[in-house]
């Protein structure tokens, strides 16, 4: 043991730190103090100066198949439409993007998801062979939504599956991890049993007025392809070489 424990301690560390850069200066000095002057950085760059307006971005590497994403504004979870959004995701999921991307399509995986914590509703497929297609389809299951006459067994198979979710046990440690970090952002007892009873009221109208409000207006599409797949975008796209 006490060989072990001399070896661990003759390796360096390494530390990750995601900042502005700004503060990457005082982050090292921090960092060099509490390691006795050890720490070396080594700065990379992620060019995220088209965040505020990201448009349509391809990014360009060696792979034989594509992953595919769109991504529109909504709310966040303290927005009484939130409950609605996320249930809308599990519906065009089950009843529409899996058959149309994967069992049509041929992609390995796709779906749709509400990211709640950041206001954000996503479309995404991966290890996918089509390309514009399969924007097609994203846009498609809107219109379908929207349009189709849609019984509530979709919506409560959708339901379901996100109070499973809500109510799905985990580790002591992990639950005791996910209190502090609710407690944290102010998710409190209350909080979270109002955004279960909202799911739990979600309806076929709903889902239909989400869908119409948020998925119609301006988005952000993003593609991880091949150099010989770039003939099949639009001129929209930024492109990237990775």
């Amino acid at each position: 043991m006490q060989q072990l424990h001399d070896q661990l301690r003759s390796n360096s560390p390494e530390l990750l730190v995601i900042s502005e850069a700004a503060f990457l200066e005082s982050y090292t000095e921090e960092v060099s103090a509490l390691w006795g002057g050890t720490a070396q950085a080594e700065e990379s760059r992620f060019d995220v100066t088209s965040i505020d307006n990201p448009g349509d971005r391809a990014f360009v590497v060696t792979t034989q198949v594509n992953y595919c994403a769109t991504v529109y504004p909504t709310v966040p979870e303290s927005n009484e439409d939130a409950a609605a959004l996320s249930v809308l995701a599990g519906v065009l999921r089950n009843n529409f993007l899996h058959s149309e991307v994967r069992e049509k399509g041929g992609a390995y995986g796709g779906g749709a998801g509400h990211d709640s914590s950041n206001g954000l509703f996503r479309f995404y497929s991966y290890r996918d062979p089509n390309l514009m297609a399969t924007f097609d389809a994203f846009e498609s299951s809107v219109k379908w939504v929207i349009e189709s006459d849609i019984h509530f067994d979709l919506v409560e198979e959708s339901i379901l599956g996100v109070i499973s979710g809500i109510d799905a046990p985990g580790s002591p440690s992990g639950d005791a991890r996910q209190a502090f970090h609710n407690n944290l952002f102010g998710r409190d007892e209350d909080f979270r049993r109002k955004m279960r009873d909202d799911v739990l009221r979600v309806t076929v109208d709903d889902i239909k007025r989400v869908a119409g409000t948020y998925l119609l207006g301006n988005s952000a599409r993003a593609v991880i392809l091949s150099e010989t797949d770039l003939s099949g975008l639009p001129s929209s796209f930024e492109i990237s070489h990775v």
